[in-house]
Formats: C-alpha cells, structure tokens, sequence
C-alpha cells in the first residue's frame, strides 16, 4: 500500500501549483529543495506507520521557496489522491491562529472538499470533530498547551492524544508538520515579588486546607529573600531543591484548582470585574506552576540587572513520543536543533535564492536593546525619522523596533510610506511582503537565563561554576555555548524580520529578488561582526555596507498620526493605569493635541473608540485631590 505521494509526482505538482497558480518563477534549485520536502514527509509517514520513531527531520528550505504552500499541496494531495480509509493522518502545526485558518481553508480549496480543519482558541471545533479530519491545523501555542495539560505531575505525558486521533485504519496520525520552530523548552521563573503577592492572595480557609503547600511557597520566598539579602557574588546559583525547602512530595495541582474558585478582584473593587479576575488568575496559576515544576526538576538562582528570581525549564517532548518534520528556513543559526537529540537537520539544496539585489546599509555603536531604548526613546526616534526622511522619500518602509518604542514611531508622517512591526510579533506574518526597505531599530536580545534555561533542559542541569564561568561551558566547536545560542538568536530574528519583506520573493530562474533595502544598528563591532556574518551564509549575495550614519537634520519630522500612535500604544500595554501625562509623555503630544485625543476617545465612530473597545481599555476620571484626571485603564 502507499500512504505517500511520491516525490517525483509531488514535484510535478508542485511546479505548476507555484508557476501557474501562485505566478511565481520556478527553477532546479527550488525543485530539488520541492523534492526533499517530500522525501521528509514521506520518510516521517513510512517511520510512525511501520516502526516506533522519534526523530524530529529538519529541513531548511529558504524563505520564498514555497514551504508552506508545500505542506498546503501535500496535504492536499493526500486527500485527492489516496483513499480515505489509507489516508496517513496529518497534524499541521503553524504559529498564528490567522494562518491556521488560511492552510487548512487552502487545502480544502485545492481538495475541491472539507478534508482539514483548523483548532485554536477562537475557533468553532470541539476535542470530538478534530478526528474525523484527516489534517488538522492547529497553533504552536495549543500544542504546547496540550503538552503542558498532559504533564501536570511534573513530566510530559506519552502521546500527543488530544490531536494525534484519527479514526482511519490506524489510531494516530503519521505526518506531523511544523512550520517554523516549535518552542520545545518551557521556561519557569518567579521573582520575590510574585511569590509575596501569591502569598497574599490565598484566603486563611484555602491555606489551612493545603498546609503543605502553602508553606512551600512561604519556604520559597524566605530562601529567595535570604539569597538577595546576602549580597553573593555569583551572579547564578545551582540549587538543590532539597536546599529550598524541607517539604517532601508537594503537588500544586489541588493548590491551583482550589484557587480557581477564589474571587481575586475584590481588594480592587466590590464590583465584579471578570477581565480583571482573570488577569489575576494567570498571574497567580503562572507563579505556582512555576514553582511545582522547580520543585520537581531543577532550581538555580538567578540576579540579572537587579531582578532576583528562581529559575528552571523542562522539555515540552514526550521521551516516546513519535516524530515530526520541522520547516524551519533558518535552522542553521539556531543551536536548539544541535542540543535537541531527536533532531536530524537535513541540509538544503543550494542555489534557491540569491539576494544580489539586497543592500543592507550598517551603522555601529547604537544602545539598541530594550531598557536602553526606552529610556530616551523619543530623541531616538525623533532623529531615526529625520535621517531617513532625507533617504528613502516615495519607498515602502517596514520599521521593525521594541514593543514600547513603536507608539512613538506610528505618530510620525514621514516623506515615505511607513509601517511598522515589534520583535516577538513578526514571524509568520507576511503583511509587509510589499515593503521594498526595511529599517531594524533595536535588537531583540534575550534575557540571560534563556540560555541556561535551554541548555539544561535540552542536555543536563549542571552546577554553579558552569553557571558562571564561560570556559566551563564548551559544547562541540562552541567554546561558550551560552554565548553561542544567544548570538545564534539573535541572528536567526534578525533573518526571519529581514525576509518580511519582497525579497522574500523569487522573480527568476537564478532565485533572484526584487531590488530591496536594508537598514540596521549594532552594539558593539564584535557583535556586528558575528551577525554580518550570518547574514551572509543565510541570504546569499547580500551587499552589505558600511554606510549608514545617523544624521538629524535641524528640522524636525511632521507628526500627525497621533491617533494611530494612541492605539498602539493602548493595544500594547499591560495591564494597569496610564494617565493623560503618561500618554503625553511617551507620545510627545501639546496639550491641545492631548484634549483632540481625549475627544476621539469618547466618539464611538472613531478608531480609538473601536481600539479601546478591542483591547479592553477604558478611559475614567480619577479624583486626584480636589481636581480629577484622565486615566486609561487596561484589566
């Protein structure tokens, strides 16, 4: 029997899908990279129909070489082309809700019928309907929820039985497709601060009935207190958590289902705010499923910038689970894949892209992480426009920045088309596929503990010295793997934003793109080095100059988008109080413009009425001694 489509007929395939339908250029290289997707999907079928298999094949095909419409034809192909009672199974799993919907209503399409479904937390679908599809789509996030789900006692359950179900002749489903990198590692951290207000926030009754648990969490805050009072000089800990707490056997499953019953918005207001009650829920499960999976696992201490916590991670894999087929375009940059034993990275066929008609202009010895950008995030941004005002007059600019820094940045009406982005919101979104220039305004550098975090929880906790010594930590050809991944991190963002862009695009049979530009800052020289040279060994043919200085001019750039800038800004804070200050502040607004704005807030035909409506913000008047104040307030 053939629960497969041959690679030679899905490359057939494959190649008229892209020429004919999708109006794209076709070429050797882009069949040869066509043929060792199926040859991968095939290889993950035949291995989870015939044999126990748990090896996760990587395949790396570059951006714009039609991966996932790939998947989308296979899958397709599947449903026309082999019996229903053969059919494989098919788990799809894709980063964004919005793409869940488009593959499996793109496989519908070119099935002619409703074969896949997709699953997720606004979706219409029971547990009971997702088997009797023979693909399912679902989200990164619902897998790993499912994950989390089946190992509440501190391990990973044995299948994946909530989407692996499929009522054919065999009970699972053998082709698992994940596109992008999965996030196999799950992080636990809690700070001083949480474990007091976790504290605080179970009534003396739930307390008295989960003793032991109660005084774990206590154990866990005086030790934590006791670290930071001591003032050590190591900036990491490995700890025993023996050495923690003296309380043997403690499950924080009963803790947490007792306290999902509690009402916790009452200290805020008499009245019942569901949103609010919610927000607090998660924050309180977060910290102490944090802390059962430190007491079941591994727990190191960690101060970085000032922030104490208690830290541990886990794998989210099963240890039998079966295999899958990860499409992962920069997989050489990133080290998770060498750590991760079950991973096979499958080399890629060269000569698919060449990025010739890319320049990417540099310019070095910029504070661009987070906390430094935002403390002088307006003049930052004030003289990043006026440069490029003068530069890219009439283009297509995606700005990619930090979260808090965007709000700034869409208050601007520059001389060229302006769009913008913020790093953890971009891969998978091809929203800027139109933008002929992009501009990197700020690096997403991850925090410290990632780095340790993975690497335990991939290989094998270690001790304190490995924690804070660099020469204890060689791995393979890494002389500092913690160095190395953090470096590899960053490059493969900076890959992902770069290729969101049109020279994402194939537009001849030598893989070449549309012209395209790229602006970005760096650190420090060592840094730019390292990632330029990435850069080149991922987007082969790139021109890359030296070129870019910063230069304000004395007139200042036109701001008018205050609105936009507004409901940016509302849509990315966090929970808690803005006042008409705050706003003002950060956006740089009169207080003219301030009382415009404060205006369109109350008119429920504005789009910051609408933004404020989505996002669940309101805007009250506070009493503030004898005078009253404007306040945006987020549950």
């Amino acid at each position: 029997m053939t629960y497969y489509i041959t690679p030679e007929y899905f490359v057939e395939r494959m190649e008229e899908h892209w020429t004919s339908q999708l109006g794209n250029v076709s070429n050797k290289a882009l069949r040869m990279v066509w043929k060792q997707l199926a040859q991968a999907f095939e290889e993950n079928i035949s291995g989870n129909h015939y044999v126990y298999n748990d090896k996760w094949i990587v395949v790396q095909p570059p951006t714009g070489s039609g991966k996932t419409q790939g998947a989308i034809l296979y899958n397709a192909l599947l449903a026309t082309e082999i019996d229903r009672l053969e059919h494989p199974g098919s788990l799809i799993v894709t980063r964004l809700q919005e793409e869940a919907d488009g593959i499996a209503g793109q496989i519908n399409e070119l099935a002619g019928e409703t074969v896949a479904i997709a699953h997720h937390s606004i979706s219409d679908t029971s547990w009971d309907e997702l088997k009797e599809y023979p693909t399912l789509v679902i989200t990164h996030r619902a897998y790993e929820l499912a994950l989390d789900y089946l190992g509440q006692d501190g391990t990973i359950g044995k299948t994946f039985s909530f989407f692996n179900q499929w009522k054919a002749l065999q009970p699972e489903r053998h082709l698992v497709i994940i596109d992008e990198c999965l996030d196999i590692v799950e992080e636990s951290q809690v700070s001083l601060e949480e474990l007091r207000h976790a504290l605080s926030a179970i009534p003396l009754d739930v307390e008295m009935k989960h003793k032991k648990q109660y005084r774990v969490l206590q154990m866990m805050h005086d030790k934590l207190k006791e670290q930071v009072m001591a003032k050590k000089e190591k900036r990491e800990m490995m700890l025993n958590p023996e050495e923690v707490t003296d309380v043997d056997n403690v499950d924080m499953r009963r803790l947490r289902s007792a306290m999902k019953r509690v009402r916790l918005d009452k200290k805020i207001s008499k009245k019942y705010d569901n949103r609010e009650n919610q927000r607090l829920h998660k924050f309180l499960d977060d910290t102490l499923k944090a802390a059962d999976v430190m007491l079941k696992t591994w727990i190191y201490f960690a101060n970085h910038s000032g922030r104490y916590t208690w830290n541990s991670a886990r794998l989210l894999v099963p240890e039998d689970v079966k295999g899958a087929v990860v499409l992962d375009a920069t997989a050489n940059t990133n080290l998770v894949y060498e750590l991760f034993r079950n991973a096979v990275v499958w080399s890629s066929p060269g000569g698919a892209r060449n990025y010739q008609n890319v320049t990417l202009h540099v310019s070095r010895g910029h504070k661009v992480g987070k906390n430094d950008m935002q403390k002088d995030a307006s003049k930052a941004t004030r003289d990043l426009i006026s440069d490029l005002d003068g530069r890219l007059k009439g283009k297509n600019v995606f700005i990619v920045t930090h979260k808090d820094v965007e709000p700034i940045l869409k208050g601007y009406d520059p001389s060229f088309n302006l769009m913008t982005g913020h790093w953890g919101a971009i891969q998978g979104r091809n929203v800027w596929q139109d933008c002929d220039t992009i501009v990197i305004f700020g690096l997403p550098y991850k925090p410290n503990t990632c780095t340790a975090n993975t690497y335990m929880a991939l290989q094998e906790p270690k001790d304190t010295e490995w924690l804070n010594n660099p020469e204890e930590r060689q791995f393979r050809k890494y002389s500092d793997i913690r160095s190395a991944l953090k470096m590899g991190w960053l490059a493969t963002d900076i890959v992902q934003c770069f290729n969101r862009i049109r020279c994402r695009r194939v537009i001849d049979e030598q893989g070449n793109c549309p012209p395209a530009e790229g602006y970005i800052m760096f650190q420090s020289e060592s840094e730019a080095e390292e990632v330029l040279a990435i850069l080149k060994r991922e987007m082969p043919g790139i021109n890359i100059v030296e070129d870019w200085s910063i230069k304000a001019r004395k007139k200042r750039p036109k701001k008018s988008n205050y609105e936009q800038a507004l409901c940016q800004l509302l849509e990315t804070m966090g929970p808690g109080r803005m006042t008409k200050t705050d706003v003002a502040n950060t956006l740089g607004t009169s207080p003219s413009t301030m009382d415009r704005l404060l205006s369109r807030a109350r008119d429920e035909g504005s789009q910051l009425y609408r933004t404020m409506e989505d996002c669940g913000v309101q805007m009250l008047q506070e009493k503030h001694g004898r005078t009253y104040r404007n306040v945006f307030l987020k549950n």
